[in-house]
Formats: C-alpha cells, sequence, structure tokens
C-alpha cells in the first residue's frame, strides 16, 4: 500500500490516497474472497473532501487513481462472471472499455494489454443491443483463462489486485487498524487543542508502516 501509493503523483493529500489504497487491497475481489469487505471511504473524505467528491463522481481528474479504480472494478465484474454470481457482461465490459480509453494515456503498455485483453472478447464492440448469448457461450470456455490475463496485466503494471487471501481474523485486525486511524482523524478534528506541527506529523504518517514513522521521528 505504501510502496503503490508513492508511484501515482497526484495533488491529493497522501494520507488520503494511502486509504484509498487500504481499501482497494482490503476489498479485493477473487474466488478466495467472494464477500469482501465493505469499502469505507469516510476517511478519505474527512482527510480530503476534494478528492473524495471526485472518487464519487468518477471524474478522470483521478488520472492514476481512477484508472487503479476501474481496473479494479473491471476485476471484481470478471470474477462475480466467473463465480456465477453475475450472468450479464455489461458493467465488467463498461468498466474494461473505460480503463482501456484512460490506460492508453496514462500508461501506454497497459494499455495495449487491455486492448489485447479486450479484443480476445467475442465482438468487441458490443453494446446493449449485442449478441449477449454469443459472449456467454465464450465465457463458459474461456472466462476463467480472460480472467487470470487481466489479473496477471494489472499487478504487472499497476501493482495492484494481489490475491492476499486474508482470513476472517486479518480481516479484523484490518478493520480495527482502520478504525484507529479514523479515531485519530476525529481527535485531531475535535475541541482538543494540537499545534498545528504536531497535527501536520500525525497526519503525515497516517497509515504509515512503523519504519517509515520511525524514520520520520528520526528526521
Amino acid at each position: 500500500m505504501y510502496g503503490k501509493s508513492n508511484t501515482v503523483h497526484v495533488r491529493y493529500k497522501s494520507a488520503a490516497v494511502r486509504v484509498f489504497y487500504f481499501n482497494l487491497a482490503r476489498n479485493h475481489y477473487s474466488q478466495h474472497n467472494p464477500t469482501p469487505p465493505q469499502p469505507e471511504s469516510d476517511l478519505i473524505g474527512v482527510l480530503d473532501c476534494h478528492f473524495h467528491h471526485l472518487l464519487l463522481l468518477g471524474s478522470s481528474q483521478t488520472q492514476d487513481i481512477g484508472l487503479d479504480e476501474l481496473l479494479s472494478l473491471t476485476f471484481e465484474q470478471a470474477s462475480k462472471l466467473v463465480l456465477g454470481l453475475a450472468d450479464r457482461p455489461y458493467a465488467m465490459r463498461g468498466a474494461l472499455f473505460l480503463a482501456c480509453d484512460r490506460a492508453l494515456n496514462l500508461d501506454p503498455r497497459l494499455g495495449k494489454a487491455l486492448q489485447d485483453l479486450k479484443q480476445q472478447l467475442p465482438n468487441p464492440d458490443f453494446n446493449l443491443d449485442g449478441d449477449e448469448w454469443q459472449f456467454k457461450q465464450w465465457w463458459q470456455t474461456h472466462g476463467i483463462s480472460w480472467t487470470e490475463q487481466l489479473s496477471a496485466a494489472i499487478i504487472k503494471y499497476r501493482q495492484i489486485g494481489y490475491p492476499w487471501q486474508f482470513n476472517s481474523q486479518q480481516n479484523k485486525l484490518l478493520k480495527h487498524y482502520y478504525d484507529a486511524n479514523r479515531l485519530l482523524v476525529d481527535c485531531l478534528n475535535s475541541d482538543c487543542y494540537v499545534s498545528r506541527e504536531v497535527r501536520q506529523e500525525i497526519e503525515d504518517t497516517l497509515l504509515l508502516p512503523m519504519a517509515e514513522i520511525e524514520k520520520c521521528q528520526g528526521a
């Protein structure tokens, strides 16, 4: 999460970006995690309301982060089709096409990989009036392999979507960790007095690995 958040160059608060990637990892959808926790975006909103609003609107201004969100949604919808939890391809195709268009501008190598995946689909320019039956027949034979290729491309070019396979205890610990950070931010925004310097130091170290926090304290 920390390493990935450092690779995106956006003008939003670093802590809010780390929260976004924390949620993306924790809520990753796969056959090993078919019921991930519901994403929580309230902490992003508290830290950076402008960034939060752009995410809710799906704005292209979110750049790399918006691309990663589209890729995560594409993989989620493809996984649901594989598991039989969805039977219509529109959401997956829509997210894929948007991700492909954005990737061609932001990450051309990924854009090419997504374009190749798009061309594998039957009737790649498919729309709501297309042949849904044809897609379902194709998906029964090729869906698992296609989804694995999508996952490999996302991991290779964006370093997200790893199959962490958190167990219930680990998910509880991650939830406690998130809640503790939210409580800390709520305290900063309450009536208690904290100097501007201390407030900034706390915000700058939210969701950082312990080694990075120690570096900040030793600087």
